[in-house]
């Protein structure tokens, strides 16, 4: 992986493409690109809570906090009714990753 290369081409890429990386694709990519896209944000000055947003899709959180934050969902009234007497229904999703390595 040529990090100069990808460096080069997020420095290229328009503010609102980088802005939906950041928002919706950043837990999707390498861990070494992640800074690159942080770098590019800080430097062109972009809404400060994009980087708040990456912290929050890439941070690991233990168990206690999952449940903290259901906890908190929970008590929320839905947006779409605005009713809090329904029941939560929700689901943890996690990433699996395989590899397939053969020699000869």
């Amino acid at each position: 992986m040529d990090l100069e290369q990808i460096r080069n081409h997020y420095s290229k890429m328009d503010d609102s493409k980088l802005e939906r990386i950041a928002k919706f694709e950043i837990a999707s990519l390498q861990l070494e690109v992640k800074p690159i896209v942080i770098a590019e944000i800080q430097k062109r000055g972009l809404d400060e809570n994009l980087l708040t947003g990456i912290e929050a899709q890439t941070k690991e959180l233990s168990e206690e906090e999952v449940y903290e934050l259901r906890d908190k969902v929970k008590g929320l009234d839905c947006p779409k009714c605005g009713k809090s007497n329904m029941g939560l229904v929700g689901g943890i999703i996690r990433k699996v990753r395989s590899y397939l390595i053969i020699t000869q």
